[in-house]
């Protein structure tokens, strides 16, 4: 693995983008290795979802911006998820 530090990664990246220019490594190859490294990360990483804000958070939220004296509120708010 190279993953320790962002130079490695660079220097990786680097190396992997003069091979296949090259031709070392095969188109085919690296689709492969690409469509695997998908596979896993879907298998074990689990999709980042935002967290919805419970009522306490948002009325605490809304009362510090009506205390930095910005406009009434409309009623609506924008950012909310339906």
């Amino acid at each position: 693995m190279f993953c320790r530090s962002a130079e490695r990664i660079l220097e990786a990246r680097q190396g992997i983008l003069e091979g296949h220019q090259s031709g070392v490594i095969e188109p085919g190859r690296l689709s492969l290795s690409l469509k695997r490294i998908l596979a896993l990360k879907n298998r074990y990483l689990l999709p980042r979802r935002r967290a919805r804000f419970s009522s306490g958070s948002l009325a605490r939220a809304r009362l510090l911006l009506e205390a930095l004296g910005g406009p009434a509120p409309l009623g609506l708010d924008p950012t909310a998820r339906v």
